[in-house]
């Protein structure tokens, strides 16, 4: 201490350091802050949006209407930004500016007003905006949303918005710059690496940024896009949302003739396939692991600008998906785990569950995810008896992570289980798709087994679920339960003798579904397509105690001509023509 004393002082040289450490940073947020000032950015090429807006929505927005994230609050002549929001979901989607493109729909001068008035607002603010309009994912929303539909409320500015606008678009790259990668991780920050690449190849004056955001998202690609093309949530709606972002940033690259990031075309490669080996017969997306609503239209307007005549993928080990595709008929198959700690917000635990569709009718689907809903519902929705596959004892397949011990996080979700194999097996008489996982395995010492097996023709699918005791003692006694939830627009009725259902779909054909080894009942089920509360529908449930029943067979298939009033009781269950399936 005394020889690192300041001659003349009490001070010690590790105090200087300290002095001019902060010194300059206190000079490089005064850069920075001019930097802010003065940097004016110019728009050289406007993203394109894939999907437009709603002339509806705009006219309600022209009300005072703001309906947002679930919830529309009226705000009369009232400055939106200035309310208290009632969520910070609402909140986020406001400050988020994607509505910009409800005005755009709706077209015509008053729109484009409208439109600049809001803006004007908004920067007007200065600092008095709320903190959650400058978290990274909602900076990139806005940056985004004014860069695609700038051309659309420019047309007519006056020169004093243009500067005005010039001025806060800077703001807002070099914003992301400095705490992009401090958004959320998953979906969050891949798409708030998209937008700072956006802000920086879509205009002038920022060049010396570009670089870095493509460094950043390169790395974000590798790192969330796996090796099949799935996203590393599971979520397949995930997908869509990115491939959203990604295809206007590589039309951004060859509209201004700059070599696009490689990572950036790779990912849109891989992603295409993968897709569309998750679509049903709808166009819609099968409701996997936090999959929500999400409109067939949607889906299409993404895959038109990406989709160059890939086929699907038939099997995702990456991701944990199969496909097989006969007759018309799809099965779509979960044989993934749950997702990690990083992504347990939206992680269910429906390991082994499928969705079965037959041309543009669902028979078998999850109950999907409950996005705005109440939080019992919320919760509810992950668990394994709102999938199509067996639980025991009605507990969850993998290891629930509770939010106590993810208050960092702020989130409730699943993880496990802790092996899954999977095997697809294509011959002339169909395709099988075996798998088991051990998530119940520490719990009460059986591994679930499924077999599924679709007919050449799409008329036929057959199943089989086994329960095998991972050692040699006695197993214990409990009650198992196999389902099969049924989308809202099939009726379904029980037969006579209770041995088999009887399926009605839109197109007035008809199904019939048998089991063997186990009960089988018809109950209540929920289906969440959008709102707030799930719709009303029904389940085929298989019911059986595990120390007596080691397997049970089913089979669904398709009925020629017109359906009889109710099913016949002597269906007879075929065994699988595929044995192994590679797993012994």
């Amino acid at each position: 201490m005394i020889g690192n004393a300041l001659p003349g002082s009490r001070r010690t040289f590790s105090d200087l350091c300290l002095d001019r450490a902060a010194l300059a940073a206190s000079m490089l947020v005064s850069r920075l802050a001019a930097v802010r000032r003065k940097t004016v950015a110019g728009i050289a090429c406007a993203p394109g949006r894939l999907v437009g807006g709603d002339a509806e929505r705009a006219r309600q927005l022209y009300l005072g209407r703001f309906d947002l994230a679930g919830t529309t609050v009226d705000i009369g002549g009232s400055c939106p930004f200035r309310i208290q929001a009632p969520n910070d979901a609402w909140a986020m989607a406001l400050h988020g500016f994607a509505w910009l493109g409800d005005l755009e729909a709706a077209g015509g001068a008053l729109a484009k007003a409208q439109a600049r008035g809001l803006i004007r607002d908004w920067i007007g603010l200065g600092g008095k905006t709320p903190k959650v309009a400058w978290k990274p994912a909602v900076v990139a929303r806005r940056l985004v949303a004014w860069l695609a539909h700038a051309p659309f409320f420019a047309d007519g500015a006056t020169p004093e918005f243009r500067r005005m606008f010039a001025r806060s678009l800077a703001r807002h790259v070099i914003r992301l710059a400095e705490i992009a990668h401090r958004a959320e991780d998953g979906v969050p920050r891949l798409q708030t690496a998209t937008a700072f690449a956006l802000g920086t190849f879509c205009t002038t004056g920022l060049e010396r940024y570009r670089t870095r955001a493509a460094d950043f998202l390169a790395g974000e690609l590798n790192r969330q896009i796996l090796a099949d093309g799935g996203h590393v949530s599971r979520n397949p709606q995930a997908l869509v949302a990115i491939l959203s972002e990604l295809v206007p940033l590589r039309d951004v690259f060859l509209a201004r003739d700059i070599p696009p990031v490689p990572e950036l075309l790779s990912a849109i490669d891989r992603m295409v396939p993968m897709i569309k080996m998750l679509l049903h017969g709808d166009g819609g997306l099968a409701h996997f692991n936090g999959t929500g609503p999400i409109e067939t239209a949607t889906v299409a307007a993404v895959l038109k600008h990406c989709d160059y005549g890939a086929r699907p993928t038939m099997m995702a080990r990456a991701s944990g998906y199969a496909r097989m595709e006969h007759g018309g008929s799809m099965v779509l198959v979960d044989c993934g785990r749950a997702d990690l700690v990083g992504h347990a917000k939206a992680s269910h635990a429906g390991c082994l569950s499928f969705e079965f569709s037959h041309l543009k009718h669902r028979l078998v689907v999850n109950c999907g995810a409950c996005v705005d809903g109440p939080e019992e519902w919320q919760e509810a929705a992950r668990f394994t008896a709102a999938h199509s596959t067996l639980t025991i004892a009605d507990a969850p397949s993998a290891s629930p992570y509770r939010r106590r011990l993810l208050a960092a996080a702020r989130a409730g979700g699943f993880c496990g289980p802790d092996t899954v194999e999977a095997s697809r097996t294509t011959g002339d008489e169909g395709t099988l798709v075996a798998a088991r996982h051990d998530g119940y395995a520490g719990r009460y010492g059986l591994v679930h087994g499924r077999e599924l097996f679709l007919a050449a023709g799409g008329d036929d699918l057959r199943g089989v679920d086994t329960l095998t005791p991972v050692g040699t003692g006695p197993v214990a006694d409990h009650t198992f339960a196999i389902r099969f939830h049924l989308h809202p627009a099939v009726r379904a009725s029980a037969s006579k003798d209770g041995r088999s259902i009887l399926l009605l779909l839109p197109d007035k054909s008809g199904w019939t579904f048998v089991a063997r080894h186990a009960a089988v009942a018809l109950e209540e089920s929920v289906y969440f397509d959008g709102g707030r509360m799930p719709r009303r529908t029904m389940q085929i449930v298989l019911t059986g105690r595990a120390g007596r029943i080691r397997a049970v067979n089913w089979a669904f298939k398709k009925l020629a001509g017109k359906p009889r009033a109710e099913p016949a009781g002597d269906q007879a269950v075929p065994e699988l023509p595929l044995e192994g399936g590679g797993l012994n």
